[in-house]
């Protein structure tokens, strides 16, 4: 009889440990960058943010030529939505694609929460393009010059 009630007050403790733990403690999702051409592209993505659950849009992770680039994100949604640029060249989404959202990037470094627009220099309009995790890995690979 001891033993059952030890037993209970021990899976109470730890399902009350469990609830305590942030979201983002689950929420890591890694990201794999493939670059397969033979330029420098640099990389924005759009995903669901697990602590504020609103859309975030940040920039650039930088993928240098023929190589990967892996890092975890702050997501526990299986959809990310991508854009690469190198120079006038663009990978991502396009209008008309019902995988394609837009959203106004910069040329530097940004974080916006929602449909705010970056503040910077050179805003413009970007699609990104729809992508799914698999086992909790979105992998993103880049081809082409």
């Amino acid at each position: 009889m001891k033993r059952s009630l030890f037993l209970k007050l021990v899976l109470t403790l730890l399902l009350s440990l469990t609830l305590a733990l942030p979201v983002s403690a689950f929420a890591d999702m890694t990201v794999v960058l493939t670059n397969k051409t033979t330029v420098r592209i640099s990389v924005a993505l759009r995903y669901k943010d697990a602590v504020s659950n609103t859309w975030v849009t940040r920039g650039w992770w930088n993928v240098e030529p023929l190589s990967k680039r892996t890092f975890k994100l702050g997501t526990n949604n299986t959809v990310v939505y991508f854009h690469g640029m190198s120079g006038k060249r663009r990978w991502g989404g396009r209008q008309g694609d019902g995988s394609s959202v837009q959203h106004t990037v910069v040329s530097s470094k940004f974080l916006v929460k929602g449909d705010i627009v970056p503040s910077g220099n050179n805003r413009r309009n970007a699609w990104f393009k729809k992508t799914t995790a698999k086992d909790r890995v979105f992998r993103i690979t880049l081809l082409g010059n």
